[in-house]
């Protein structure tokens, strides 16, 4: 397949799904810190040269990359919303999620597309997403898919509004079973590994808290200690010097006496 400059191949759009599921925090933005900022900047110059690197499709810098991912969630995000409005007055003519959507809401979590939740009268996306139908060709970053997934054929039609009904009977059910679709466990394997992490981290951090209080408490009473030192050095001092005057005090008249 030729390299076509102006348009991203179906292949590099794999590429980058992939090396997002493999770094999580990446796809979600949130390596936002100081520390991350270095590994933030070499997971996206990592994968500016697998993508580039492919036969077919596009090239751009990292920023550019980073740039495309952030726009394609937000064009996602928006998809998702109006999916979830299913329940509403307002019906639009959405193309169903296909399978790369649907993985990279795998990827991104449950608190993505937060702003497609309505309390009591819509679902969230976790309620909805398996009853959307998928296509897996014809797929781009900007959310587009074949012109013939526009319409849901009448049987799925009729099967999705027959279903409505028993769904919101067994909503309950249906949620933990949804779930476990829509998060596969190697995605919750990773967010449990990523927890331990962090919870490493604020014990590790909290430790070194401790031994900071501990070393400053350590030097408060060295100076407290410096401090009895110095007052013990001049009550000490001056208890000589009152010896001293007395000395002299008895010195001086013998000295008188001899002189005569």
């Amino acid at each position: 397949m030729t390299r076509n400059p102006r348009h991203v191949s179906y292949e590099q759009i794999k590429a980058v799904v992939e090396f997002m599921g493999r770094h999580v925090d990446l796809a979600s933005g949130s390596l936002r810190t100081l520390q991350d900022r270095h590994l933030n900047r070499k997971l996206w110059n990592e994968l500016s040269n697998i993508v580039n690197n492919m036969q077919s499709g596009t090239k751009k810098t990292a920023d550019g990359w980073r740039k495309y991912w952030n726009d394609f969630k937000n064009k996602l995000k928006r998809k998702v919303i109006l999916i979830n409005r299913k329940y509403s007055s307002y019906r639009p003519n959405l193309k169903p999620l296909n399978k790369l959507e649907r993985q990279i809401l795998e990827i991104l979590g449950p608190d993505f597309a937060k702003a497609g939740y309505h309390s009591g009268k819509h679902r969230a996306i976790n309620h909805r997403l398996p009853k959307v139908k998928l296509e897996e060709h014809n797929f781009d970053m900007g959310g587009n898919v074949n012109e013939s997934s526009d319409k849901l054929s009448d049987s799925e039609k009729n099967e999705s509004e027959a279903g409505e009904s028993d769904d919101e009977v067994s909503e309950t059910d249906n949620n933990r079973m949804q779930l476990q679709n829509i998060y596969p466990k190697w995605l919750i394997e990773i967010e449990k590994k990523r927890t331990d992490i962090e919870l490493r981290r604020a014990k590790a951090e909290e430790k070194q808290a401790d031994i900071a209080a501990q070393n400053a408490e350590t030097a408060r009473n060295q100076v407290e200690a410096l401090r009895k030192l110095t007052d013990a050095v001049l009550i000490q001092a001056e208890a000589m010097l009152r010896i001293a005057s007395v000395l002299e005090s008895k010195i001086h008249p013998i000295e008188d006496a001899l002189a005569l």
